[in-house]
């Protein structure tokens, strides 16, 4: 491809340069965003992949075997236009010495990079560069048992992003080993999975009792529906702690829903429901950001809809998902935390 071909930081840049146009067009294409999603994040992966070739020429070969980490939306596929960085380092040695010395410069270079090809630095520093997410095995395990042990609001806050990792590049097999340990570990703590469980309820979907929708102000103060807050993440967040007691090391919701309903640790019609809900509120935001993207001269990319521009169908549709929404908390709160 023409990123694997580009011998500089400046051609990775020029080629960035295309992503708005290729979003153009796979929004004219009439394809799918789940689709849209999973192409946009390929590219980014490749973008990744060859800024840590690019880099490893400047520092010479790495002095351990490594692996490179996303975190959140890019790692289940799922992301929006407006999506940050969230990355890490998994070291197959202790990170001190010439080891963090290392993965220090090539962590700075790929994520400076990254920022030059339009993926914004992570506000909460969950990148590479944080040197309490470029670790080893150990060190890593040893992250998420704290959490497993003391889940507290922070621990479980952290739970929402680091559960959700993907590779981009590096080695597989010390990857796989990690996951499986971690995912195996989380569903034999069944008090961490009740504080996820209710973690998960914090936030509700704006339907009111007679089915109205709720609308809350914007930076703008303009009314309208957080499309991920209130709608993608609630699927997500539910879908997640169904997935670890199950022990499902897949990260994708689509992805996750399907092998909950495949070992039948769910119900094959809330699996049906949640994933049809799921798609419906990703395909809205989708066409909002793609709205949004042809508006140069607003140039804001956010997730929040104005439910006055759908149709009456769409509305009726968008109450439906945010009534599966509901229903699937109260499902998760009867599973995880009826004993409280």
């Amino acid at each position: 491809t023409d990123i694997e071909r580009q011998s500089d930081l400046e051609g990775l840049v020029r080629c960035s340069q295309q992503i708005p146009r290729l979003t153009h067009i796979l929004g004219l294409q009439g394809v799918l965003a789940h689709e849209a999603a999973h192409i946009l994040a390929t590219v980014m992966d490749a973008l990744t992949e060859r800024l840590i070739a690019l880099s490893m020429m400047t520092l010479g070969p790495a002095p351990c075997a490594f692996s490179w980490l996303v975190f959140g939306s890019f790692a289940r596929q799922d992301q929006g236009l407006n999506a940050d960085q969230d990355n890490g380092l998994l070291l197959a040695e202790p990170p001190v010495g010439e080891v963090v010395h290392y993965f220090s410069q090539l962590a700075h270079q790929v994520c400076d990079g990254l920022a030059r090809c339009g993926l914004p630095y992570c506000s909460g520093n969950i990148m590479a560069t944080n040197p309490d997410l470029c670790l080893d095995k150990p060190g890593w395990l040893a992250r998420f048992r704290r959490w497993f042990q003391a889940p507290t609001p922070e621990a479980l806050l952290s739970a929402t992003v680091f559960f959700d990792v993907r590779l981009v590049a590096g080695c597989q097999a010390s990857f796989d080993g990690l996951v499986e340990t971690v995912v195996t570990e989380a569903a034999s703590h069944p008090l961490f999975l009740m504080h996820l469980a209710q973690t998960a309820q914090q936030r509700r979907a704006p339907l009111g009792l007679f089915k109205n929708l709720i609308l809350e102000a914007n930076g703008q103060q303009q009314p309208g529906l957080d499309l991920k807050t209130r709608g993608m993440s609630l699927i997500t967040d539910l879908v997640r702690v169904y997935a670890l007691e199950a022990g499902v090391t897949c990260v994708g919701t689509r992805q996750r829903l399907r092998e909950l309903e495949a070992s039948g640790a769910m119900d094959r019609r809330q699996c049906r429901n949640l994933q049809d809900a799921f798609d419906l509120l990703a395909q809205l935001r989708w066409d909002l950001h793609l709205r949004q993207q042809g508006e140069a001269s607003k140039g804001i990319i956010n997730n929040h809809l104005d439910p006055s521009t759908l149709s009456g169908l769409q509305r009726h549709q968008l109450k439906e998902c945010f009534a599966v929404i509901n229903e699937g908390q109260r499902l998760l709160d009867y599973r995880f935390c009826r004993h409280l």
